[in-house]
């Protein structure tokens, strides 16, 4: 089974509920139903004008990573002694574990690389592809082989 990134759940939740919303505007009662919709629980405003307002926002800025570029650089330059950030990081539409480092910036390349768990190196990694980060203080050798992922 390939995991799924939550830029790519994301996109395609976003897909379907395009699907799913009606364009038509809502149209309350005195008692704050949506007659269109068929909504009748006053308190809660109408799913479809939620979702609108919702879609509208999106289209306006889409949602923001998980992590930014800003922030992984703050967890790698301050990190204390005996300290490495480690990563769950989609790769070819598998997940690996590895620690993270950052790239030189006259490289030209993307800001990171990670050192995976079965001894490779991945060298274009943007903030993106992180899927997990924390600071710990062991190190990540010895760990297997992420259960999911087949390297053959």
């Amino acid at each position: 089974m390939i995991l799924l990134s939550q830029r790519a759940a994301l996109t395609g939740a976003l897909t379907i509920l395009r699907d799913l919303a009606d364009p038509s505007p809502c149209v309350l009662t005195e008692h704050g139903q949506c007659e269109p919709h068929r909504w009748n629980l006053g308190h809660e405003p109408c799913p479809q004008g939620r979702l609108r307002f919702l879609l509208k926002e999106l289209d306006k800025q889409g949602p923001l990573p998980s992590y930014s570029q800003l922030s992984l650089l703050a967890m790698l330059h301050g990190l204390g002694e005996h300290q490495e950030v480690h990563v769950r990081v989609a790769v070819n539409g598998h997940s690996h574990r590895g620690v993270l480092g950052a790239n030189e910036p006259a490289s030209g390349t993307t800001p990171f690389h990670v050192d995976v768990a079965h001894g490779e190196r991945v060298e274009q990694v943007g903030a993106d592809d992180i899927l997990e980060a924390d600071v710990c203080t062991r190190s990540l050798l010895g760990v297997p082989l992420d259960p999911t992922h087949d390297p053959a």
